[in-house]
């Protein structure tokens, strides 16, 4: 079974109907979520604020709630839940863009370095 189709993605505009469980405001996802929505001048679709992943998982596997999570979390979720759960890749208005930083430029330049 394919976790999910390389061949298609999900748009912001797919998930206006859809109700969404997602970690509080603090989390970067969720933050760039409300920034896509911002930048697209649409409507944000229901969020419902849960700060603990099992319970996440649970709630999704049990109700018509969906969730935005980091592809390896994701796929992990899923394939420990084969039958109940599915995923799908967001198009690409959600990549995240991440920093590298450290107390010290020596270890910063080696982190890169290895990137």
């Amino acid at each position: 079974m394919k976790l999910f189709s390389e061949f298609s993605s999900i748009k912001a505009t797919d998930l206006h109907h859809l109700r969404i469980i997602m970690y509080p405001k603090y989390c970067p996802i969720h933050q760039r979520v409300i920034q896509i929505y911002e930048q697209l001048n649409i409507p944000l679709p229901e969020i419902v604020e849960i700060d603990y992943s099992e319970s996440t998982i649970a709630m999704i596997s049990k109700s018509d709630f969906v969730t935005i999570l980091p592809k390896s979390l994701a796929i992990n979720k899923v394939t420990q839940n084969i039958n109940t759960l599915t995923m799908k890749p967001l198009d690409d208005n959600f990549i995240r863009h991440v920093s590298v930083f450290s107390h010290s430029e020596e270890i910063l330049h080696l982190v890169h370095d290895l990137l």
